[in-house]
C-alpha cells in the first residue's frame, strides 16, 4: 500500500529497479528512461556538478545506450552522485558491533558530564560549551582506554548474555556515543530551562519538578518524534546531504584510520589525513592563544579604526562590531566560524547566496536607510543587538512594569516607544521574507519530489547508501508517530495543567507551525547546511494571538520553534547513522533515552544551582552566575508578549512597511523559478531565496564583518580551491576543517578553565587594551546625538509658544494639529519630546548666566511695575502699564527648559522655568501686534533698570538660534534642526526629530543572549558624560 506509513519490511518489496531483460540490456532503453528520470529530478539541484549534467544530456540527446550504462553505474549504482559525499562516505559496509555495552556505557557517560556541565556555565557571563566535537575527540581514547582494562569474555547476567570486549573499539561504535551527546546537548543547553529561569526569578512563579520535568522532556522529544515521520523527505533521498555530516563522517574514518594518501588523487599530497589532522589541529590549539588571550586584536583586525578611534566616519565604515566592516579581516577562527559553523562546510552556491543577501540590504539598503535618517536610524549604531528609546539609550523593560512585573501601559506611553537599529530592524524584515520564501521555493523546486515520495516512498529511486541500509532493520514509522502523540498529549497536559496563561487551542496553532514548515526548512539546511529559524514567526503570531501574556509567550516560542529545531538535529543525526551505516533501531534507541536523561540532569543542576550558589542569578554575582539567558528570554517575553508586535510593526507604527516584506519573499521564489526553468544551466539554478533573505538570521548578534569574513574563507576554499586543486579538496577539505574546530575548542576550554575562572587578566598592554578604545567598540559611532542632561519640560508648550509668538496662520495650526494626529496615532497617547542639540561646557555655563541675570532684571521689574500700579501714577502711565500685561503670567514665555543639576546655584531657579530670557522688555507676548506703536529706543527705555543692553540681548538670541540651528524661528519644534557639539564637529543635518528626547543619564546594556532578534534588558547604571553617549561593548564571542 503506497503510504508514508508503510513499514520497511521485505527486501523483495523494495527493489530499487526493475530487473532488466536481455533485449533491453542489448538495447539500452532502461539505463536511458533511468537516465531521463534523473536528468529530471537532478535538473535544478544546485549540487549537482554541470558537467556530470552535461554527460547525462549529451547521452540521451545520442541515444548513445553504451554511454548512458555507464553514467548510470557511476551515478547511480556505485556511488553517491554528488563528488563531496564520494570523497568521505565509504559506498560499502562492514559488519562491526554498534549496539554494544562500551558505547551505551560510554555514551551516558559523556551525556551526563556534558549536560551537566554545560548547564551550569551556561548559567555564567562569559560562558563555555562542550560540543560534540568535543566528545568525538574525547570519547576515542576512552574506547581505546576501555580496550586495555575490560576482558574479552562472554559475560552472563540473569540469562543475558555479553561481552565487555567485542572486539576493537570501533567507528560505528563511536558514532553511536556522538549521536547521544548530539542529541542530549547539540544545540547547546536545554531551551527551556532559559524559560524555567525567567519564570521562577523574575516572575517569582515555581511550578515544582513535575512542570519542570515535563516541560523539558516535552521540547526535546517533540522534535525526535517530528524528525522520525520525516526522515523519507530529510534522510533517505540522495539529494539531502546534510554537508555538516560529511566533516564527522571525514573525521570519524580519520580517527580509525591511520592510513596514508594516494598523491595521484590529492595534487601530489602523500600525507595521510590522520597525520594532517594532527598537525593542522596542534597549530590551530597554539595559534588561538594570540587572540584569546595575548593579542586579543587579532580578532577584530579593523587597523583603521585603531589609526583613527575617534573619526565617526571611518568606525561607522569599517567597525567590525556596530559598523558596516568592509574590512574583512580576522585572525581568530572564533570570529570566522563562531555563529555560521565553519566556512569549509556549505558548498559555494549556499555562501554566494547568504553573502548576496548581506550585500544587498544590510550593506547598501541600510546605508540608504541609516544615512538618510529613516526610523531615526542616525540617533543609533548601524548594528548592534539592542533595542533604543527615544533618548538614544537602551531599552529598559524595568520602566514599563508594575510592582508584579505586569506591563504598564501608562508607564509605557511615559517612558518611550521601542527603537531598533537599521540592521536589526532589517533583519526583522528579511524574517518576515525567508518565511514566507521558504515555503514557495520547496513546493517550487522540491513539490513534485516531496509528492512522489509522500506516495510511493518505499518505491523510490535508491543510491548505494540507501540499499545498503536496507539490510538492517528499520525503526517503524509507529514508533515515531507514538512518540510524537504522546509528548503532544503530555504537553497539552504542561500548559493547561498548570496556571501558565496558555491557552490549549493557543497550543494546537503552536504544533502546527513545526508541522508545517519542518520539512521547507530541513530540505534547504540539507542541502545548503544553513538553517532558518522560526523564532521571529513565533514570536509574532503569540504577540497578536495572546497579547499581554508574557509566559505563554516564552511556552509558545517553546514549542513551536524549538522543537523543529530539535527535530533537524535528530534528522542530522539520522542522516549520520544513514552515512556510517549504524543500524536505524540503535540509533532511536540510544537517541531517545539520551534526550530523557539530558533532560533530567540539566534540570537537577539548574535547581541545584539555584539553591546552593550563593546569589546566583544576581547582577553582582561574585563568580559571574547572573543567568543571561534567562534575563534575554525576561526581556524578550516582556517587548514581545507584554508590549507586543502590534506596536511595533502594526498601523501607524513607526516600523509597519516592514509588514510587505511578508509579500516580498512569497513573490521572488517565483520569479527566480520561472528564470531557472527557462535557462537551467545559467546563474538562475544556483539562486535560492530563502537563504537570500534568511541566511543572515544571526545578524544581530552577529556583525556584517563577521559574515564578510566567513564568506571571504569559504569562497577561497570552496571555489578557488576546489576549482584549481579538486583532489587536494576532497581529500583534505573537510578533515582541514574539523582539525581547525577541534583544536579552538580545547585552547577555549583550557583558557576558560585555568585563566577566567581564576580571575586572570589578560596581558595589559596596547593590543589587548587601546584596539577596543574605538568609537565602534563603544558604540559611539553615531551621526546625531541626543542631548544628555539636558530636557525640554513641556513640548507641547514649546511647540505652542512657537505658533503664538509667530502669530500662526490657520494653515500652520491645521498642520501642527496634524502632526500631533499622526504622532498620537503613532505611539498612543504618549507625546514624544524633541530633542535637543548637544552642548559643551561652555554654552550652558553661558545660557545659566543669562538666565539668572534674566530673573534678578525680572523680578526687579515686576517690584517697580507693582509699585507705579499701587501709587496710581499719572493716567498715560497706567494705560502704557495695561497694554503691556502684568508678568506674573508664564504662560508667554518663549522657552521652558530644566538645566542640568548643578549649572544653577540657586537651586530654585533649576527646579522651575525661568522667567522671560533677558533683554526682553515686558509685555513681550504682545509685541508683534503693538510693535508699531512704540519704536525701539522707547522700548528699550521700557525695560526698565534690570534690562540687559543690546548687545546682551542679542547675544541670547543667537544662543537660542544656535539652539534650533536657524536664524528664523521655525514653524514647530519638530522641524528644528540642531547642531553637534564641538567636540563632535558642526556637522548640521536636518531632521523631523518629534520622536526622539534626550535623557540626563546613559542606560548600560545588560548580557546579550545568543538568539537572533532578541531586544535585551538595561538597568541604569552610572551617568555617561554629558558630551557623549556610550553604548556597552557587545561581545559577539561563542
Amino acid at each position: 500500500m503506497p503510504s508514508i506509513f508503510r513499514k520497511r519490511g521485505e527486501p523483495e518489496e523494495i527493489t530499487p529497479y526493475p530487473a532488466l531483460d536481455d533485449d533491453a540490456e542489448a538495447t539500452g532503453i532502461e539505463p536511458l528512461k533511468a537516465l531521463a528520470q534523473f536528468e529530471k529530478a537532478h535538473k535544478l539541484d544546485p549540487n549537482m556538478p554541470i558537467d556530470e549534467l552535461n554527460d547525462v544530456d549529451t547521452a540521451l540527446a545520442t541515444g548513445n545506450a553504451e554511454k548512458g550504462l555507464e553514467i548510470e553505474q557511476a551515478l547511480m549504482e556505485d556511488n553517491s552522485p554528488y563528488p563531496e559525499v564520494r570523497a568521505v562516505v565509504r559506498n560499502y559496509d562492514v559488519d562491526l558491533p554498534a549496539n554494544t555495552i562500551r558505547a551505551w556505557v560510554i555514551g551516558m557517560l559523556l551525556c551526563t558530564v556534558g549536560s551537566g556541565v554545560n548547564m551550569l556555565f551556561s548559567l555564567r557571563n562569559p560562558s563555555v560549551t562542550i560540543t560534540t566535537y568535543v566528545v568525538q575527540l574525547i570519547a576515542y581514547p576512552i574506547g581505546l582506554g576501555w580496550d586495555l582494562v575490560m576482558p574479552d569474555k562472554e559475560q552472563n547476567v540473569f540469562g543475558i548474555k555479553f561481552n565487555l570486549k567485542p572486539g576493537r573499539f570501533n567507528y560505528k561504535e563511536h558514532v553511536i556515543i556522538v549521536a547521544m551527546s548530539n542529541a542530549a546537548y547539540g544545540g547547546g543547553v536545554l531551551y527551556a530551562t532559559d524559560v524555567l529561569l525567567a519564570q521562577q526569578l523574575f516572575y517569582k512563579q515555581h511550578f515544582g519538578w513535575a512542570f519542570q520535568l515535563l516541560f523539558g522532556i516535552t521540547t526535546l522529544c517533540t522534535g525526535y518524534g517530528l524528525a522520525g515521520l520525516a526522515r523519507r523527505f530529510l534522510v533517505w533521498p540522495s539529494a539531502m546531504i546534510w554537508p555538516s555530516n560529511l566533516v564527522n563522517c571525514a573525521l570519524f574514518y580519520t580517527l580509525h584510520d591511520h592510513s596514508g594518501s594516494d598523491p595521484t588523487k590529492t595534487n601530489g599530497w602523500k600525507i595521510g589525513r590522520y597525520r594532517w589532522f594532527l598537525i593542522v589541529g596542534s597549530g590551530a590549539f597554539i595559534w588561538y592563544w594570540f587572540p584569546g588571550w595575548i593579542f586579543q586584536g587579532l580578532s577584530y583586525f579593523t587597523w583603521i579604526c585603531w589609526i583613527a578611534p575617534k573619526n565617526e566616519i571611518v568606525n561607522k565604515v569599517f567597525g567590525g562590531l556596530s559598523g558596516y566592516g568592509l574590512m574583512p579581516i580576522s585572525f581568530d577562527w572564533t570570529v570566522i566560524s563562531g555563529y555560521l559553523t565553519s566556512p569549509l562546510i556549505p558548498p559555494f552556491h549556499a555562501i554566494a547566496n547568504v553573502i548576496a543577501g548581506i550585500i544587498i540590504f544590510f550593506i547598501i539598503v541600510s546605508s540608504g536607510i541609516h544615512f538618510s535618517g529613516t526610523w531615526y536610524s542616525d540617533y543609533f549604531p548601524v548594528q548592534s543587538s539592542e533595542s533604543f528609546d527615544n533618548t538614544g539609550a537602551v531599552y529598559n523593560v524595568t520602566r514599563i512594569l508594575d510592582a508584579n512585573l505586569q506591563f504598564n501601559e501608562t508607564a509605557y506611553n511615559d517612558y518611550s516607544p521601542l527603537y531598533l537599529p537599521t540592521q536589526f530592524a532589517l533583519a526583522y524584515a528579511l524574517s518576515f521574507a525567508a518565511v514566507a520564501a521558504v515555503v514557495v521555493h520547496v513546493v517550487l523546486y522540491h513539490g513534485t519530489e516531496i509528492w512522489g515520495q509522500f506516495k510511493l516512498a518505499r518505491h523510490q529511486e535508491d543510491d548505494v547508501h540507501m540499499r545498503l541500509m536496507k539490510k538492517y532493520r528499520d525503526a517503524e514509522d509507529w514508533w515515531y508517530l507514538a512518540l510524537f502523540v504522546v509528548m503532544v498529549g503530555i504537553s497539552f497536559g504542561v500548559v493547561a495543567g498548570w496556571p501558565t496563561g496558555f491557552p490549549a487551542w493557543a497550543y494546537v496553532v503552536c504544533i502546527l507551525i513545526p508541522v508545517v514548515w519542518l520539512i521547507p526548512i530541513g530540505i534547504v539546511q540539507a542541502i545548503t547546511n544553513i538553517q532558518l529559524g522560526l523564532n521571529v514567526l513565533t514570536e509574532f503570531i503569540i504577540g497578536y494571538m495572546v497579547p499581554g501574556r508574557p509566559l505563554a509567550m516564552m511556552m509558545f516560542k517553546n514549542y513551536g520553534y524549538i522543537c523543529m529545531s530539535q527535530a533537524l538535529y535528530f534528522a542530522q543525526d539520522l542522516k549520520l547513522g544513514h552515512y556510517m551505516k549504524v543500524p536505524p533501531r540503535t540509533m532511536f534507541a540510544s537517541q531517545l533515552v539520551a534526550s530523557l536523561w539530558s533532560a533530567v540532569v540539566q534540570i537537577a543542576v539548574m535547581n541545584w544551582a539555584l539553591g546552593h550558589i550563593p546569589d546566583v542569578c544576581q547582577p553582582d554575582q561574585p563568580n559571574s552566575y547572573t543567568c543571561p539567558g534567562g534575563r534575554v528570554f525576561f526581556t524578550a517575553s516582556i517587548i514581545w508578549g507584554a508590549i507586543g508586535p502590534a506596536r511595533i510593526f502594526s498601523g501607524q507604527a513607526l516600523y509597519s512597511s516592514l509588514q510587505w516584506f511578508w509579500l516580498v519573499g512569497a513573490i521572488t521564489p517565483v520569479i527566480t523559478w520561472f528564470l531557472a526553468r527557462k535557462w537551467p544551466k545559467s546563474i538562475w539554478r544556483y539562486v535560492n531565496t530563502p537563504l537570500l533573505y534568511g541566511g543572515s538570521g544571526w545578524l544581530p548578534p552577529a556583525s556584517v564583518y563577521i559574515y564578510l569574513c566567513w564568506a571571504l574563507v569559504g569562497t577561497i576554499f570552496n571555489f578557488f580551491i576546489k576549482r584549481r586543486y579538486t583532489g587536494w579538496w576532497l581529500q583534505y577539505n573537510y578533515i582541514t576543517s574539523a582539525a581547525l574546530d577541534c583544536g579552538l575548542i580545547v585552547a577555549t576550554l583550557i583558557i576558560f578553565f585555568t585563566l577566567y575562572l581564576t580571575s586572570a587578566r589578560p596581558p595589559q598592554w596596547w593590543g589587548n587594551v587601546d584596539v577596543f578604545q574605538t568609537m565602534d567598540w563603544k558604540g559611539t559611532a553615531i551621526r546625531t546625538q541626543v542631548a544628555p542632561a539636558f530636557n525640554w519640560r513641556e513640548p507641547r508648550t514649546v511647540l505652542n509658544c512657537y505658533k503664538k509668538k509667530r502669530g500662526g496662520n490657520s494653515s500652520d495650526k491645521k498642520n501642527t494639529k496634524k502632526d500631533k494626529t499622526k504622532q498620537k496615532n503613532m505611539f498612543g497617547t504618549a507625546m514624544i519630546p524633541a530633542p535637543a542639540p548637544i552642548y559643551d561646557e561652555r554654552d550652558l555655563a553661558d545660557l545659566a548666566e543669562d538666565f539668572r541675570r534674566s530673573k534678578e532684571s525680572l523680578k526687579a521689574a515686576g517690584r517697580r511695575l507693582t509699585s507705579r500700579q499701587t501709587s496710581r501714577a499719572t493716567r498715560a502711565s497706567r494705560a502704557s502699564i495695561e497694554s503691556r500685561g502684568p508678568l506674573s503670567s508664564n504662560e508667554d514665555l518663549d522657552l521652558h527648559v530644566d538645566l542640568p543639576p548643578g549649572i544653577l546655584a540657586d537651586e530654585s531657579a533649576a527646579s522651575s522655568p525661568p522667567a522671560r530670557p533677558p533683554g526682553h522688555p515686558p509685555g513681550k507676548a504682545a509685541r508683534k501686534t503693538k510693535r508699531s506703536s512704540t519704536n525701539r529706543s522707547e522700548r528699550k527705555a521700557q525695560g526698565g533698570a534690570g534690562a540687559l543692553p543690546s548687545k546682551r540681548r542679542r547675544g541670547f538670541r543667537a544662543r537660542l538660534r544656535r539652539i534650533f540651528g536657524r536664524d528664523d524661528k521655525p514653524e514647530a519644534i519638530f522641524d528644528a534642526p540642531y547642531s553637534q557639539s564641538e567636540t563632535q564637529g558642526s556637522q548640521n543635518q536636518d531632521h523631523q526629530d518629534g520622536h526622539l528626547r534626550q535623557s540626563t543619564e546613559q542606560k548600560v546594556a545588560s548580557n546579550r543572549g545568543p538568539e537572533h532578534a532578541e531586544a535585551e534588558l538595561s538597568s541604569p547604571k552610572e551617568p555617561a558624560p554629558h558630551t557623549s553617549i556610550n553604548f556597552a561593548k557587545t561581545d559577539t564571542s561563542t
